[in-house]
């Protein structure tokens, strides 16, 4: 497995353990795999890496979503750099640069076990911590059983995800069983909102100028995963009960893909039970965390989470090395 920045192909490794001290802003990435090709967006500290972030996208976008076109100033990847995280935002398996994956019809749990083995090779042995948006959360999640049932070579420190569709409404059921996943990719029914155009938030919520560039976000939703879109809640309700690691749960204030924050919040106060783990809503944001206004201090407290959980397992690693 190799590791490339699209200006450097082929040149250099750039697994965690050898990108100590490159800095500079965040940048396209290609991995080359058993499977085929991922690609990313990855941004590096300019001093050896505190840990890694690995951030997954939701159903119709990609690896920009975690870095705003434009609002860099809010990017995760960039935030987590500036404070010594190695940050990499992977477009999920048969996004990106692995379309021609779509013809497998991975569903959420296979792409999580092909992304297993370039977790471990990015973290190489430093501590990681996952972060999903809605369903790139299950995605994070099945990711994090993957790494808990393994032979223990990455140290998962937690799980943030954003955005997850805990609850949905009858109508918005009814909605995903009308959607036409015959193709590799599906074919939204009649009056069904866009995505993400529609799901950004009210007008005010997010910077007006991201609609012209929803092109460098958006992309087509593979048909491998539309099951598991379905059935999310049930999928999420199992994943987060059985997670071994604490989980960070945000909630959209302005929530439009699923039921009311309320309910989702209730919800998800009944499910999370693991001893680290935050709930909170994020006020003033629409489904798309990291593209509004709020995404920068939505991050920021990703971050936090983060360090919270790297301060923790740094002293217990230190008392039992005594």
């Amino acid at each position: 497995m190799s590791f490339f920045t699209d200006h450097d192909m082929g040149a250099r490794d750039i697994g965690l353990a050898s990108s100590g001290g490159v800095g500079g802003p965040p940048r396209p990435i290609r991995i080359d795999t058993a499977y085929g090709t991922l690609s990313g967006i990855t941004a590096e500290p300019a001093v050896s890496p505190r840990g890694l972030l690995v951030a997954l996208h939701g159903g119709g976008s990609g690896a920009a979503y975690f870095h705003s076109p434009v609002c860099p100033e809010s990017s995760l990847l960039a935030l987590a750099a500036a404070t010594g995280w190695r940050a990499v935002s992977l477009d999920r398996p048969g996004y990106g640069a692995s379309t021609g994956l779509q013809e497998r019809r991975l569903d959420l749990a296979a792409q999580a076990g092909l992304l297993r083995a370039v977790a471990a090779r990015l973290a190489a042995g430093a501590p990681v911590i996952l972060v999903g948006h809605s369903l790139g959360a299950i995605t994070a999640l099945q990711l994090a059983r993957h790494i808990e049932r393994g032979p223990g070579d990455i140290r998962l420190l937690g799980v943030a995800v954003g955005g997850a569709p805990l609850v949905y409404t009858a109508e918005q059921r009814a909605m995903h069983a009308t959607v036409d996943a015959s193709g590799t990719t599906i074919r939204r029914p009649p009056g069904a909102p866009r995505d993400p155009d529609d799901w950004l938030g009210p007008e005010g919520s997010y910077p007006s100028q991201l609609r012209e560039h929803l092109h460098e976000v958006v992309s087509r939703v593979p048909s491998g995963e539309m099951a598991d879109a379905a059935n999310a809640p049930e999928l999420l309700a199992e994943l987060l009960s059985e997670a071994h690691v604490p989980v960070q749960f945000a909630v959209a204030e302005l929530e439009s893909t699923m039921a009311s924050a309320t309910e989702v919040f209730t919800r998800a106060a009944e499910i999370l039970r693991r001893p680290g783990s935050e709930l909170f809503t994020v006020p003033g944001s629409g489904h798309n965390l990291s593209l509004g206004f709020g995404a920068r201090s939505y991050h920021l407290r990703v971050l936090s989470f983060a360090e919270q959980l790297l301060a923790g397992s740094t002293n217990e690693r230190s008392v039992q090395e005594r």
